[in-house]
């Protein structure tokens, strides 16, 4: 069976990447000659790292046939915000990309690996290290300062049914600080609405249609009770909520940038939805060294092709040149 099909078809099986031989990289190899090139030319050339609790020599991974990726750890808000807003259709969807560290030579162990991508990849790059603090313009954490809060507001319009001894409705009361310790004394489990774009936006807009009818609140006892000091809460003015996440979330006006595998910055997290060699780092040299050899007869000038051919052939039979 060709490699391709192989591929696809243990894809069908798998979808966790496909193991691969040196010498099955190397049969597939010059559809990943520009990150392999790059560093060929410059040994102190940027390449996407990778941690991982798995050991292997080599896999050959694509993104966008994986099990649709999550959020980990956290709420999926910000995944579902930016796979479909419009102000990110031009960057890989992070549901469907590998996420790697540019240069992150500092958690080098047996699980490091590097990421080459396949020729003419689309690469989105943090402003930061990590994606969570690339939004310091806007939210200093995208785990505290972000989702906790709008998992709290979509939730608001269920929470106004619960009512504390005094028959006061706790939402009333209720803030970023001392909101577990509600949810412990009133046995509240509060809902997430993150499995789909669609359920998200329609706790959303729940949200909206039940803000614009009840006299708890204004906008900015809101606000305070939420977290006084959040920047991009302070932006809100009473629009639609969805509106304030996609424009506190905004790629441009947060540093964000596309880019391919010649023009990575050190120490970024950067992203690709191309399909992707992952190499364990102590087999990097092996590769290039067989690419070296193709990519230094690739570009002889016809006299030269010859002679180094000849020069190969005389080596197999023996003769020291």
């Amino acid at each position: 069976m060709r490699l391709k099909s192989y591929i696809i078809e243990e894809y069908k099986k798998k979808h966790r990447g496909i193991e691969l031989s040196i010498d099955e990289v190397m049969r597939i190899s010059k559809h990943y000659s520009d990150a392999i090139e790059t560093l060929l030319r410059n040994e102190n050339a940027i390449i996407m790292t990778r941690a991982t609790g798995q050991h292997f020599d080599y896999k050959y991974v694509n993104p966008k046939k994986e099990e649709t990726r999550v959020s980990a750890n956290t709420f999926n808000y910000y995944t579902l915000i930016i796979d479909n807003s419009k102000s990110w259709s031009k960057y890989p969807k992070r549901s469907q990309s590998i996420i790697c560290i540019n240069n992150d030579f500092k958690t080098m162990n047996d699980y490091y690996y590097w990421v080459v991508p396949k020729n003419k990849a689309i690469i989105g790059e943090c402003p930061n290290y990590d994606f969570w603090f690339s939004f310091n313009k806007k939210a200093s954490n995208m785990d505290s300062d972000f989702n906790e809060i709008i998992r709290l507001i979509i939730n608001f319009p269920h929470l106004e049914k619960i009512k504390n001894k005094n028959g006061d409705p706790i939402i009333k009361y209720i803030n970023m600080s001392n909101i577990y310790d509600y949810m412990n004394a009133y046995k509240i489990k509060l809902k997430r609405f993150d499995s789909s774009l669609s359920e998200f936006k329609k706790a959303l807009n729940n949200f909206d249609k039940w803000f614009k009818k009840q006299n708890i609140f204004d906008v900015p006892t809101l606000k305070h009770n939420l977290y006084y000091h959040s920047d991009w809460l302070k932006e809100w003015k009473g629009e639609p909520f969805y509106k304030l996440l996609e424009k506190t979330l905004n790629p441009k006006e947060n540093g964000f940038k596309l880019t391919t595998v010649k023009y990575l910055t050190s120490g970024k997290e950067s992203w690709t939805d191309a399909e992707c060699l992952v190499i364990h780092h102590d087999n990097i040299k092996e590769v290039l060294s067989e690419n070296d050899k193709k990519y230094h007869i690739k570009n002889l000038s016809s006299k030269q092709y010859k002679n180094e051919i000849e020069k190969r052939a005389l080596r197999k039979m023996g003769f020291n040149i």
